[in-house]
């Protein structure tokens, strides 16, 4: 009897292993980052978990880190935080940044710029996104706000480098 149990431990344990790295393959992707447009919450060159299941439950959030593409037939991802979603009225003034009339905070942004931008209504299935290091970030100030289904996943678990190992 105990010889059963203990072979359907094993089974029990190899289905959870091997359901596991199918749920990973299907729903996290690894992109290192390319460029510092995140510094320094995400340093150039940091690899990054991404996870895709928790956009089938709920839209992406005012604050949250998301990887996307701008052309779904490229293979470039972009990694920016979420400043306004559909229906919010967002604008830059002197650096500082508007969500329907409300300045924001933001204490992840060490570098501060003094570009201004008017008004922007953001459109229905659309995220205005920015980087945190502003003076050398192209967002949504240069490509506009980009389509929701062209989120990949929020950005959750910096991989790499080892100094920065752990939850965004």
């Amino acid at each position: 009897m105990w010889e059963r149990v203990g072979r359907a431990a094993i089974f029990l344990g190899e289905s959870i292993v091997l359901l596991a790295i199918v749920l990973a393959t299907i729903f996290v992707r690894i992109p290192q980052v390319d460029g510092a447009s995140m510094a320094p919450t995400i340093p150039s060159g940091a690899i990054v978990i991404t996870e895709s299941l928790s956009g089938d439950f709920a839209p992406p959030q005012r604050g949250e880190i998301v990887a996307f593409s701008l052309d779904l037939s490229r293979q470039e991802t972009y990694i920016k935080r979420v400043i306004a979603r559909p229906g919010d009225r967002v604008r830059i003034d002197n650096g500082a940044v508007f969500v329907n009339g409300v300045r924001i905070h933001e204490p992840y942004v060490h570098l501060h710029d003094t570009r201004s931008m008017p008004t922007l209504v953001v459109p229905v299935g659309k995220l205005f996104v920015l980087g945190d290091d502003r003076p050398h970030s192209e967002d949504s100030r240069f490509f506009g706000p980009v389509a929701e289904s062209h989120v990949i996943g929020r950005a959750w678990w910096i991989l790499w480098p080892f100094a920065r190992f752990g939850p965004l």
